[in-house]
């Protein structure tokens, strides 16, 4: 295998990396009232995550109490 072949195209975790920074960037200019907002509202896009957060206690994933995708937001 040369090593024109074997150079990356994409870099896994520069990518990732980019966009951790990003989301923490945005949630850092967020007050807490509009970060928990954010949560609930969100469109839960990756289907692995989206079976966590629905197979998991209420409120266990989301901090400040808010409630798992799918809960009824208004049950004790």
């Amino acid at each position: 295998m040369s090593s024109e072949s074997a150079r990356k195209t994409f870099d896994c975790v520069a990518f990732e990396r980019e966009q951790r920074g990003r989301i923490s960037r945005m949630l850092n200019a967020m007050t807490r009232e509009e970060r928990i907002d954010w949560l609930r509202n969100v469109e839960i896009t990756d289907p692995i995550l989206r079976r966590f957060v629905e197979r998991a206690p209420r409120g266990s994933l989301l901090r400040a109490n808010t409630p798992a995708v799918g809960s009824d937001a208004g049950d004790p």
